[in-house]
């Protein structure tokens, strides 16, 4: 599972470093000096971790942000906010469309080698 998280969570870095349309306002390139979306000074992109949490055959991982101040930037990021001031730049779910499939194939991978490493001790 843990490299099926940290391709998920690249993604997430790489849909950040992408770009993200629609191009930042005028006002904000020349405060920010760059017309990066969703940069500005890397911190949200810094942030982005996961996490895996049960035991046995009831693990559940994710990918996110798990302090509040970089959750409340991605969201407000992801859907915009409500005067239209920042426009929606949604990227953790295109990242996660992005990296899905080959996440499934390194679980997979994953499982198949833990079956075969217990098959082998029987």
């Amino acid at each position: 599972m843990e490299r099926a998280l940290l391709k998920i969570e690249k993604a997430v870095v790489d849909e950040i470093n992408s770009g993200v349309p629609p191009p930042n306002a005028p006002s904000t390139v020349k405060r920010k000096k760059s017309s990066k979306t969703l940069i500005d000074k890397g911190k949200m992109r810094g942030h982005v971790d996961h996490r895996i949490t049960g035991e046995g055959l009831n693990l559940k991982g994710s990918v996110g942000f798990y302090d509040e101040e970089n959750a409340k930037k991605a969201r407000i990021n992801s859907e915009g906010t409500k005067d239209g001031r920042i426009p929606p730049r949604p990227f953790l779910e295109p990242a996660f469309d992005k990296a899905a499939p080959g996440a499934a194939d390194e679980m997979a991978e994953e499982i198949l080698a833990q079956v075969e490493k217990e098959l082998r001790r029987r």
